[in-house]
């Protein structure tokens, strides 16, 4: 009796598929609300976590100092934003990838108040196939 198996690159999408399924059902697609504003420090601070094909930020604070600021999305690891980090002197669109965090800090002395507004969302597409 021949029984043929699925070759290794449909078992590896469909395991993909399960997991990104996963994932998603236990990490809101966006788990910040819509706009949300901090005082921040030197520190990293959190802002939100998301888990997307891509997800666009809008990074706005306070233009009347000279502050300069930090923006990282990735995962946080090791007291650091994984992903790509960009240094911020005015408001500026931001676009993250996958499963991530924004997180972002004051490059400058004191604190000054962030706002990150989400702004253009795309979903995980899966892999349909009959499981």
């Amino acid at each position: 009796m021949n029984i043929k198996h699925p070759d290794y690159t449909t078992r590896i999408i469909k395991l993909l598929a399960i997991l990104f399924g996963l994932l998603s059902s236990i990490l809101p697609m966006q788990s910040m609300a819509e706009s949300m504003c901090k005082e921040v420090d030197k520190k990293w601070t959190w802002f939100g976590d998301h888990a997307v094909s891509s997800i666009e930020y809008v990074i706005a604070f306070d233009k009347k100092t000279s502050q300069k600021i930090s923006v990282g999305t990735g995962m946080f690891i090791s007291n650091k934003p994984r992903g790509k980090i960009q240094d911020l002197t005015k408001e500026k669109k931001i676009k993250a990838y996958g499963i991530g965090a924004i997180h972002v800090k004051n490059k400058s002395d004191g604190k000054v108040k962030v706002c990150v507004t989400t702004q253009d969302i795309s979903a995980i597409t899966l892999y349909s196939d009959n499981f």
